[in-house]
């Protein structure tokens, strides 16, 4: 059987409200992002890969920064509403520990966004980040798995049958990561072949995911 590779066409992913889809696994950590004001200078939102957190973020603030790319000199600079992503991946710690002692003595509101409370090594920033309100984007309930298939695959452009992501539901495993490699997979297996994305594809496209020989 011919193989055609398909090109990866770049496709937009709106970043607003409107297109954010609540459920119980994030209704706490949207309610917290759509306040204007809070109690507190930062909040922290943990949330495996895929979650939302870059999408929350972008509703949080018009002004979004990686926190690996953030320099020392760039803190005095920032807007008053600022999210800041992946904390956990900073090179720097002390980029962290400057940009929370300023926040908190200039009355900034701060979104941070991590997989996970990150582990520093800093004796000083382990104590601050310890004592920040944190909240959790839990693994994807049944009606935010099903709105995330039928939106991922309307991002790209693709049309599935309803029976098509019934099947997904009950045999793809339950994660943000899972559903967003599943749908990008899938389509791109589609497009060599030609063909309809269908459950025989489906399960033909699974057992290739598990033996790693789809990419």
């Amino acid at each position: 059987m011919t193989f055609q590779i398909p090109f990866q066409l770049p496709y937009a992913v709106p970043k607003t409200v409107d297109d954010f889809y609540v459920s119980t696994s994030n209704e706490e950590a949207f309610s917290w992002v759509q306040k204007e004001g809070w109690p507190f200078p930062i909040l922290l939102v943990c949330g495996p890969e895929g979650s939302g957190k870059t999408h929350m973020a972008h509703v949080f603030s018009k002004h979004v920064f990686k926190a690996k790319d953030l320099k020392e000199e760039d803190i005095p600079l920032l807007p008053s509403r600022v999210a800041i992503e992946d904390i956990d991946e900073v090179r720097d710690e002390t980029i962290i520990f400057h940009l929370y002692n300023y926040t908190k003595e200039n009355q900034k509101q701060v979104l941070l966004t991590t997989r996970s409370v990150p582990l520093f090594k800093l004796a000083d920033l382990k104590t601050r980040i310890n004592s920040l309100p944190v909240v959790y984007i839990h693994a994807p309930d049944d009606s935010l798995m099903m709105a995330l298939l039928c939106k991922s695959f309307m991002e790209r452009q693709v049309e599935v049958d309803s029976e098509v992501i019934s099947y997904l539901m009950t045999h793809l495993e339950r994660s943000y990561r899972a559903i967003h490699q599943l749908v990008m997979a899938v389509d791109t297996y589609s497009l060599s072949l030609k063909r309809r994305i269908t459950i025989p594809l489906i399960k033909d496209a699974l057992k290739k995911m598990e033996k790693e020989t789809l990419f």
